[in-house]
């Protein structure tokens, strides 16, 4: 009876944690129209006012997390592999070097 009483408990407290988000969350993604990386230096800016972040939880959507994301997807695809890595030197795309299989 205990162990039922511990796990509904748990659960409960896990359901309140899940769904207590007092504060919406804000995406600023970076501005586009001007030269260079000015529109991504603002909205980093943006996301780090003092006012915003009270009020909002700021999701980051510039390009260091955009590069973030991209190397995920890459070590997804399986090229990171010791496997295929040394499949792939064993290739040999230098000709001079001459690898033993």
């Amino acid at each position: 009876m205990l162990k039922k009483l511990l796990v509904a408990v748990l659960l409960m407290g896990c359901v309140v944690c899940v769904f207590s988000q007092t504060r919406p969350r804000l995406g600023i993604l970076p501005f586009t129209g001007a030269t260079g990386e000015d529109g991504e230096t603002i909205a980093t800016l943006l996301s780090i006012q003092p006012e915003i972040l009270n009020a909002f939880t700021v999701v980051p959507r510039t390009g260091a997390v955009n590069a973030i994301l991209a190397e995920q997807r890459f070590q997804l695809t399986g090229y990171t592999d010791s496997d295929t890595i040394a499949g792939i030197g064993r290739i040999g795309l230098v000709p001079w070097v001459q690898c033993e299989k």
